[in-house]
């Protein structure tokens, strides 16, 4: 398959096809993930009386999911061969995201 062989910016058409298999297996883990403990969480605070739990339940799936989405995204890139640039220019986004949601 010398098609699958083909380099562009320093990786194969192959090693592109991997890291976004990986990306959107990923993403779909994800989803699967988020369906069922999104609803398992919003069962157990339904149950409950305060809103303290509402709060946790709303910010969980508004800050922790996103930032595993970006993760995803991450872990996916960090399996090509990068530019130093281009690498830095990921790490530094990562910084920014991961503080703006825990913040």
């Amino acid at each position: 398959m010398k098609f699958l062989e083909q380099e562009y910016y320093n990786n194969s058409l192959l090693a592109y096809l991997i890291a976004l298999g990986i990306f959107l297996i990923l993403i779909t883990l994800l989803k699967l993930f988020k369906k069922v403990i999104l609803r398992y969480l919003k069962k157990w605070a339904e149950k409950t009386t305060n809103s303290i739990d509402d709060y946790f339940v709303q910010m969980f799936e508004k800050a922790f999911f996103p930032l595993l989405y970006f993760t995803a995204f991450y872990i996916a890139a960090n399996t090509l061969v990068l530019h130093e640039k281009i690498e830095k220019f990921i790490y530094s986004a990562s910084v920014v995201v991961i503080t703006f949601f825990v913040l």
